[in-house]
Order: structure tokens, then C-alpha cells, then sequence
């Protein structure tokens, strides 16, 4: 079975019309045969908010616990995506950084992929669900969440792409 692992960033998930648009999209791929992997940023804006709302709080955040606000929206995303997909018929399942695997070093707001554990999404696609990753975001060796900065997009979507399950995949 061919792993075709997909990204989709703010724009394109930006609000539920858009989320099951890019439902239909992930659908077609599936139906073509293939197992699906699909990293997802937070919806439009929602990360430039979370920020906002953070530096309301504190003009020095600690690090550490912004990335725990910033990591939110990726999860929302994730989580509606794979509601969507569930609602059509398919089965999907939605992973943070830390249920997909990806572990990172402690730079907080600037993490740095170590590496992929792979098993879990493996399992699942094995078991023919969809899964939905959230991006930006993963874990360090203590359980803290991290997240990868602004660059994470091509950067974690490629990594899952290198891993031995991956085969493909496409940047829409």
C-alpha cells in the first residue's frame, strides 16, 4: 500500500467550509487506494492570536508554558479534521506531536525534530484510518510540549515522509 503524506497550512484550513474541502481532497487520495497521512497547521490566524493573547498575559512569557498556548491550535485543527472525515464515512483519527511520535529537543518556540517514532501512525493506517498529525509541534525527553517555530512546515511533513512507512508525499 502506497503512504501518501499530505500538509495542509492555515489558509487552507482556515474555517469548517475550507476543513471539509480539504476533507474531500484527502478522501479522493484514500479512495485511490492509498494510506493517508495528513499534517495540518492551526486554522487561519489562530497561532498570531494564541501569541496575542499570551503577550496580554506577560511581555516575557516563560517559554515553556507559551508553547503549551501556541500548541492549541493544531489541536483544534486536527481534532475538526478528523470529526469531518467521520462524519463522511472514513475512518480517521487525529494525533498531537507528542500520540504522533515526534520528539524534539527543549528549545521552546524553536524546537528541533530528534526524531519520529512511527509506530502508532503505522498502526492505525495499518488498521485503514486516516491519520491526522498536528504540525508545529512535538515533545521534549521530559514530556514538555514544544513547538518548532515558524519554519516547522516543510520541515516535520518531510520528516514523516523520510520515515520508513513513508512513500510520498504532496504539498497542497
Amino acid at each position: 500500500m502506497k503512504i501518501i503524506v499530505q500538509k495542509y497550512g492555515g489558509k487552507l484550513v482556515a474555517d469548517v467550509s475550507k476543513i471539509r474541502q480539504v476533507a474531500h481532497k484527502i478522501a479522493d487520495t484514500y479512495q485511490q487506494g492509498n494510506a493517508v497521512v495528513v499534517v495540518v497547521s492551526a486554522m487561519g490566524d489562530m497561532t498570531n492570536q494564541l501569541e496575542k493573547q499570551v503577550l496580554l498575559c506577560s511581555q516575557h512569557p516563560n517559554r515553556r508554558e507559551k508553547d503549551a498556548v501556541l500548541a492549541v491550535g493544531e489541536q483544534i485543527t486536527i481534532g475538526m479534521l478528523s470529526i469531518t472525515l467521520q462524519e463522511m464515512g472514513y475512518r480517521a483519527i487525529s494525533f498531537t506531536g507528542w500520540q504522533a511520535g515526534i520528539q524534539t529537543d527543549s528549545h521552546y518556540h524553536d524546537a528541533n525534530i530528534l526524531r519520529i517514532q512511527t509506530n502508532k501512525i503505522q498502526e492505525k493506517l495499518q488498521d485503514g484510518y486516516i491519520v491526522i498529525v498536528a504540525g508545529f509541534q512535538g515533545v521534549d525527553a521530559k514530556e514538555n510540549i514544544t513547538t518548532l517555530g515558524r519554519r516547522w512546515f516543510g520541515y516535520n511533513s518531510g520528516m514523516f515522509s523520510s520515515c520508513p512507512a513513508g512513500r510520498s508525499m504532496r504539498n497542497l
